[in-house]
């Protein structure tokens, strides 16, 4: 891969809750490329929103910090910038999609004014030349009639057109980054598959890198170039889709997997992974994996490294060589020679 568009290194965030102070990100690092999707996954909890917010600076304070790290962006640390410098960058440069629509829309003000705000501020456009901007970008993101939707407020519009509005601010100011946090939550099957169509469509047409976040491994192997696994606010595989999905590297990517339903094969009970993710407060001092794994083994409790044994393949467990040479199963069934 070329020169990336976004470096992140071993950023760490936290929060103040009242039993403590807690990492819900450690130590995590990636790279995104021009025309990239990059794909972060993972139970509830485990980090990747957080994350996704710790990118633009977006994180709740004074509960939250970024307590270390840095994320590089056009030769910049991002997390080093003077708040004016960095709201130029938020919204212009790096772009984001909320998870729920409705939230995130203002319900006093029409949905053109929303996506002709960013454009009036980042570009200094004139309030005619953004509302024309706005109607073009409700056109893009393929909302029919956009001059009346652009008069119209968020309750007037369905979920899957909140959805699109919230892609058109996003994208009005042609950025070079768009961060997808789960962008078709509480969306049904069909609008689902349009609007990640729809990005697909527009990051070829920009040239953008897409950093998507969610839970959907579907939705990971159609339109995602490279995944990162999170567990427990750490990063424990990363690598192409199609040689995660293939044969994983560390045993939670392989209980995910093993997880998902299977077309044409009959289940009567779906697989799990048993227990449940640790509490933050208390997360085990060596593999934040280990109480939960079936190939646990001595060494497990000790830290483990996210290490690379094949160029841009890595895995955060000591035992990642064995699951590499196809001599031990990460989902912990037996191997045949």
């Amino acid at each position: 891969m070329n020169e990336p568009l976004l470096r992140v290194e071993h950023l760490v965030t936290e929060f103040v809750t009242d039993t403590g102070r807690i990492r819900a990100v450690d130590d995590v690092s990636f790279e995104l490329g021009a025309g990239e999707t990059l794909a972060v996954v993972g139970e509830s909890g485990s980090g990747k929103s957080v994350t996704a917010l710790s990118l633009p600076r977006l994180v709740a304070q004074p509960r939250g910090r970024i307590a270390g790290g840095r994320v590089w962006f056009q030769g910049r640390d991002l997390l080093a910038l003077p708040d004016a410098d960095m709201r130029q960058v938020r919204g212009r440069a790096i772009s984001m999609i909320f998870q729920e629509p409705m939230t995130s829309l203002n319900p006093v003000f029409t949905c053109g004014d929303q996506v002709a705000e960013a454009v009036v501020l980042h570009e200094r456009l004139s309030r005619r030349a953004a509302q024309a901007r706005a109607v073009e970008m409700l056109a893009k993101v393929g909302i029919p009639s956009p001059e009346q939707r652009a008069r119209e407020y968020p309750h007037q519009l369905s979920g899957g057109m909140r959805q699109r509005v919230m892609i058109a601010m996003a994208l009005a100011c042609r950025p070079s980054i768009l961060i997808a946090d789960e962008p078709t939550t509480a969306l049904d099957v069909t609008i689902q598959a349009q609007i990640l169509e729809l990005i697909e469509r527009l990051k070829s047409e920009m040239g953008m890198g897409v950093l998507l976040i969610t839970h959907d491994l579907g939705v990971v192997a159609e339109h995602a170039d490279r995944v990162a696994v999170m567990y427990a606010g750490q990063i424990v595989e990363q690598g192409e889709v199609a040689s995660v999905f293939r044969g994983p590297w560390h045993p939670y990517t392989a209980g995910l997997h093993a997880s998902l339903p299977r077309l044409g094969v009959r289940q009567e009970h779906l697989r799990v992974i048993p227990g449940a993710v640790p509490n933050p407060a208390r997360f085990p001092a060596g593999c934040r994996f280990e109480p939960r794994c079936p190939v646990r083994a001595e060494g497990c409790g000790q830290p483990q490294p996210l290490v690379s044994l094949d160029g841009d393949r890595l895995s955060r467990c000591h035992r990642a060589g064995a699951f590499a040479a196809g001599t031990l199963d990460p989902a912990g069934a037996e191997v045949r020679a």
